[in-house]
């Protein structure tokens, strides 16, 4: 079963899977799950650049201040009360984190004071971040983040799959956001470019300032996500 602010449409054989919102109105900020999150991010996405800013300011800043603000929102995936994947968006693709930055510094510094990331990561942030601030003035939301473990045991001939998984947390996302959507996907991972190619969207940019990886900008416009 899936539970979520919606009644949307879900892939067959999902049975198990329970997706749980953050940073939407009207939740209480998610404390609880910030810590669940970073370890995900941390984990499935271990070359991200907010990975790279250290475990303090993933769990405290990215998934504990910026939901609290609505500027990230998302869900977290659970198959039988295990947590096996999660989704992060925004509303505001090019200005969510410098609103973030400006709306409460007070709670950054001393963050960043007391957990100071190593330079690299620093420069890396700074460049994504200013590449950003560039394109402000194009309109779209994020999804900004998404992964799965693995969540059928090998050898299992039942049980919900990663692409059912990524499917339903996508699906999800689609309910919140406003058009365009778009997502930054490494060029060299070819499973993710396929699945979103499955699903209509289609490769509008391509980004390179501060990632290790250039990233395909893929984008959305329709009014329902088919999975």
């Amino acid at each position: 079963m899936v539970t979520s602010r919606s009644s949307s449409s879900l892939p067959a054989d999902t049975t198990g899977l329970r997706l749980v919102p953050f940073g939407l109105p009207d939740l209480p900020p998610p404390h609880a799950s910030s810590a669940v999150l970073a370890e995900l991010h941390t984990e499935l996405l271990p070359t991200s650049p907010v990975v790279a800013m250290g475990p303090h300011f993933l769990r405290d800043f990215y998934y504990g201040v910026l939901p609290e603000e609505g500027l990230v929102l998302g869900y977290l995936a659970y198959v039988d009360d295990v947590p096996v994947g999660f989704q992060a968006t925004t509303r505001d693709a090019y200005g969510f984190l410098s609103a973030g930055v400006r709306r409460r510094w007070r709670s950054l510094v001393p963050l960043l004071v007391r957990h100071p990331p190593a330079p690299r990561a620093v420069r890396r942030a700074i460049e994504v971040g200013g590449d950003r601030h560039r394109r402000r003035h194009q309109q779209a939301s994020e999804l900004l983040s998404m992964g799965v473990r693995p969540t059928r045991p090998p050898g299992a001939t039942t049980g919900v799959s990663r692409r059912q998984v990524a499917l339903t947390l996508i699906e999800a996302a689609s309910q919140h956001l406003s058009r365009p959507l778009i997502t930054l996907v490494d060029e060299t991972n070819v499973p993710s470019r396929r699945l979103f190619d499955d699903m209509g969207w289609t490769v509008v940019d391509r980004h390179t300032v501060g990632w290790p990886v250039p990233q395909l900008v893929y984008r959305w416009d329709g009014e329902g996500i088919s999975v």
